[in-house]
């Protein structure tokens, strides 16, 4: 069992971010895409990380809180009804989720979690009091490598306009009372424990890395898409189909309130004559 328990949180935190070892088996818990530019190295040999000094370790210190750290909207959006996704770049910088609207929305940073740890995961307060809404879970696996999508709807009465490489979403992590790894061990060795039932080695057996090894999201990927595609419905977007189709009634019904008067003044002249 772990000396320490609980929420990472300061020191401890700080220290899995940095990976000053540079470690490649436990690498930093958080790694943004400006990070991976600068680690790029330049025709000379030397690493660009020099010119990253917000994000020195992979993260942007401006959302770092001390046992929770903010994630960024990231480059690659979808929301309901559109054909494709949405690409934010410097030319595009905003996305805007309408009331009723489902949307998948990745992170800037990749998440590494350790398979001694789990993330806990949610929409920034900022966001839900507009009304927007998670929707697709709220932990992060152990062993998890890669992108998070966040599936979320926009459950209140306006727009909500976000920008990308600002701070949409939050994570924090906690320790586990076993290594992952070390039970992936246990089950290896069957003849040092013998507190694992033979159903779950039947389970495992010949699955390597079944608890410790999971790939994560790189963009939003197709099958996601496809489960919120076509138009949402919502009371504010029927509300606006009824108003239209109100000011339709009214039009044409003047109009055909025209059509008969004439078409009654017309009959009674020629009943006159």
């Amino acid at each position: 069992m772990h000396k320490k328990m609980g929420i990472i949180s300061g020191k401890d935190l700080i220290e899995q971010i940095e990976n000053k070892d540079n470690d490649e088996k436990n690498k930093s818990l958080i790694t943004c895409e400006r990070w991976e530019k600068c680690q790029e190295k330049t025709d000379n040999g030397d690493i660009r990380g020099r010119e990253c000094k917000e994000c020195s370790s992979g993260l942007d210190w401006n959302n770092f809180n001390g046992w929770q750290v903010d994630l960024n909207l990231g480059k690659e959006a979808y929301i309901t009804g559109n054909k494709s996704p949405t690409i934010l770049d410097e030319n595009n910088q905003y996305l805007t989720i309408e009331p009723g609207d489902f949307a998948l929305l990745e992170t800037e940073e990749d998440i590494n979690v350790p398979s001694n740890l789990m993330g806990f995961i949610s929409v920034r307060f900022k966001y839900k009091k507009m009304g927007l809404v998670n929707i697709s879970g709220f932990h992060v696996d152990p062993g998890y490598k890669g992108k998070l999508i966040f599936s979320v709807y926009n459950a209140g009465p306006d727009d909500i306009i976000m920008k990308k490489g600002t701070p949409v979403f939050m994570i924090f992590f906690l320790t586990l009372t076993q290594d992952l790894s070390e039970l992936e061990n246990d089950l290896k060795n069957d003849d040092e424990e013998d507190y694992i039932p033979e159903s779950l080695k039947e389970v495992i057996n010949g699955k390597n890395n079944y608890f410790t090894d999971k790939d994560g999201f790189k963009s939003i990927p197709l099958e996601l898409i496809s489960m919120i595609q076509g138009s949402s419905v919502s009371l504010a977007k029927n509300n606006n189909r009824i108003e239209k189709l109100e000011s339709s009634i009214k039009i044409y019904g003047s109009i055909a309130g025209g059509i008969i008067i004439a078409l009654i003044g017309t009959l009674f002249a020629i009943g006159i004559r």
